[in-house]
């Protein structure tokens, strides 16, 4: 009796123990060399701005899928060479316009000014191609444009696709895992910004929580929750825009998000967030202040495909 008791304890306690395991969740994908890796990335925005007492409703949905090969791998250092194989872009402008873009249609209309100037962007965006090089923890160390791009790109956009904002905007990716063993329910924070272009900056605090391994697609992963706490919007870059930003009160009116982490691959591949903010700011031009309201919400979906 007393053996069998002795006997359930000790299995209990190895369950016990494997379901409150440590999981590593660490950026390290083994590259192959002549490897292919897809990404799809999904955004979704819808923004109401009351300014002087207007409403201007804006919207916008993004589809883009990345295509990225290995060249070059080694333990010390991996070169892969990068280009979208698809844009396609639906933005809603106040008074009823739109503008739509789809890279597979090469006859693309261009709208007259201003909104032909992003049109052309996304065009010269669809043509472009680049090299990136990660170190041996598979951080991002350089970007380089193929073709003298950025030489061509319109000052207007310039910002969002530099080469330093390309930078930025991979550590961010690979900087949301803690980068270490964690324990079920373990916490981390991150700073991060989302650059808007135009010298508009988002800067956000994001909490994750370890939540554990779970069943997706088919397959074990490490399921991570993602919350956005704060939130704060700023404009630099030396008069880009014909406003200036006084004053900027915002609030994350609700916020959730998941990460799935493959242990096998040891890389995140697919993520979730929606974000909605609310708040005021208080913009000034031509000595005047201009007081408005913003209510936005953000979606944003991204996954590696086969």
């Amino acid at each position: 009796m007393y053996r069998i008791l002795f006997s359930l304890l000790v299995v209990s306690s190895i369950g016990v123990s494997q379901l409150f395991a440590d999981a590593e969740l660490v950026h390290a994908p083994e590259y192959q060399k002549g490897q292919v890796i897809k990404t799809e990335i999904e955004t979704n925005l819808e923004q109401t701005l009351i300014i002087a007492g207007m409403n201007v409703e804006t919207g916008a949905e993004n589809f883009l899928t990345t295509e990225e090969t290995v060249k070059e791998v080694t333990a010390d250092k991996a070169v892969l060479g990068g280009r979208f194989s698809a844009i396609l872009m639906e933005l809603k402008l106040p008074g009823g316009q739109s503008i739509s873009f789809d890279s597979g249609n090469p006859n693309v209309e261009i709208p007259p000014a201003p909104f032909g100037e992003v049109v052309k962007f996304l065009k010269m965006m669809a043509n472009s191609t680049w090299t990136t090089e990660l170190d041996g923890n598979r951080q991002v160390t350089g970007l380089k444009y193929e073709d003298d791009f950025l030489s061509k790109v319109p000052d207007g956009f310039k910002d969002q696709v530099s080469q330093e904002q390309r930078i930025i905007d991979s550590k961010t990716t690979i900087n949301r895992l803690p980068g270490k063993s964690v324990k079920v329910g373990e916490k981390w924070e991150r700073n991060e910004e989302a650059n808007l272009g135009s010298g508009q900056t988002f800067y956000s605090v994001r909490e994750y929580t370890y939540v554990g391994p779970e069943e997706h697609n088919g397959k074990k992963m490490e399921k991570i929750k993602a919350v956005t706490k704060s939130i704060q919007y700023d404009i630099t870059g030396g008069g880009a825009l014909p406003v200036e930003l006084k004053d900027s009160e915002l609030k994350v009116k609700s916020s959730e998000g998941v990460l799935w982490y493959d242990p096998e691959l040891k890389q995140v591949v697919e993520s979730s967030d929606v974000t909605h903010v609310v708040g005021e700011l208080t913009f000034v031009t031509g000595g005047m202040e201009l007081p408005a309201k913003l209510d936005l919400t953000m979606k944003v979906k991204s996954k590696n495909i086969q």
